[in-house]
């Protein structure tokens, strides 16, 4: 269900660690980077129709599964829960980067100590017709062989080899004593994302 490559949305899932509630943990800044491919085009009038695309990110509140089979009921979808974290009209312009404010799901993960479920990325044009996510975005970049899960060792990160997986970049500061006026930052940066599938998901 998670690589259900027919839902033609991006769905992916770091592995974010909750910080220490003693540290008085504040989320500063929280950003998804999605990087847009290479715009194909076919010198025709529907080249107009995707200069602006349509970017709409969720957050998964409870984990994507089916439910087990009960009295004699087939297998069949838990009801999905979302939260609209950003959705905006953005120029696609081929290989550049767009950036995602996070906050939220950023706050749940770490200083809430919510569990972490991922997140879904829609892509429509200027007509409000749904696109297929691995037309408009990069996906994963994985070196490993298909059956295995695609681990940070196989990933490239080296970023003069131009990596362009998602990335979940996340800035919070921490006191640590109750007194202490100034909080130190610490920058956190989620390249990939978690090989641990979600609750419930099968390979």
């Amino acid at each position: 269900m998670w690589n259900d490559s027919t839902s033609g949305s991006l769905r992916v899932i770091f592995d974010v660690l909750p910080s220490d509630q003693s540290t008085n943990p504040e989320i500063v800044n929280s950003t998804l980077m999605l990087h847009l491919k290479e715009r194909v085009l076919c010198n025709c009038p529907d080249d107009a129709d995707l200069e602006r695309i349509s970017i709409k990110v969720l957050q998964y509140l409870k984990p994507l599964r089916r439910r087990s089979r009960a009295r004699g009921r087939s297998n069949r979808l838990n009801v999905v829960r979302q939260r609209v974290l950003w959705t905006s009209m953005v120029p696609w312009v081929s290989n550049t980067w767009v950036s995602v404010p996070v906050h939220q799901a950023a706050n749940d993960w770490i200083v809430l100590n919510r569990r972490n479920h991922g997140f879904e990325v829609l892509v429509y044009d200027q007509y409000d017709q749904p696109i297929h996510s691995s037309v408009v975005f990069s996906g994963i970049e994985c070196r490993q062989q298909a059956e295995l899960d695609c681990m940070e060792a196989f990933l490239d990160l080296n970023p003069l080899l131009r990596n362009t997986s998602p990335i979940l970049r996340v800035f919070k500061s921490e006191s640590p004593f109750v007194n202490q006026r100034k909080k130190r930052e610490v920058p956190n940066e989620y390249s990939q994302p978690s090989p641990v599938r979600p609750e419930g998901t099968q390979k």
